[in-house]
């Protein structure tokens, strides 16, 4: 019997009035990883997965990026009695298999002013299909759908 996984993905999204606060850049692999012996990294996604993988009655939260053949996969619904989904990359990506998380892209203005052009062409980028490209050959992301494309670009006008 293999160990299960429950798998999510990251997506990016903007927020039209976000709240009041601020924002510290970080480092993602500093800050989600260990290093082992040499120095090389051991994300922690990985360390979850390659834990599990030693427990048969495991149960474990992780990414996509991480699923190997040693874990299984379990669908999930949002409601009870259904429907379930497989935590394939297009239900990931759909929006259809219910743990998933976005990378919220926040800027600070005042309502109802503009933004400033230069963040507005940064955010038009992540959006474009460029960006989205990018953002899945960095290996850490999937792109959002064409619709929330739309939807996202609407709140930069």
């Amino acid at each position: 019997m293999k160990a299960i996984a429950v798998l999510f993905f990251l997506g990016i999204s903007f927020a039209a009035e976000p709240a009041k606060h601020s924002a510290t850049f970080i480092d993602h692999e500093k800050v989600s990883a260990a290093f082992v012996k040499g120095g090389t990294i051991y994300d922690h996604g990985q360390q979850i997965l390659d834990a599990l993988a030693q427990d048969r009655y495991g149960i474990a939260v992780s990414n996509l990026r991480y699923a190997n053949p040693n874990v299984k996969a379990i669908a999930l619904a949002s409601e009870a009695g259904g429907p379930y989904y497989e935590a394939s990359k297009e239900n990931l990506i759909e929006r259809k298999y219910p743990l998933t998380r976005i990378i919220p892209a926040v800027i600070d203005r005042r309502p109802g002013m503009p933004i400033d052009p230069k963040v507005k062409e940064f955010l038009r980028y992540i959006l474009s299909r460029e960006g989205q490209e990018a953002a899945v050959r960095d290996g850490r992301y999937l792109p959002i759908t064409k619709e929330t494309v739309a939807e996202q670009l609407k709140k930069l006008d």
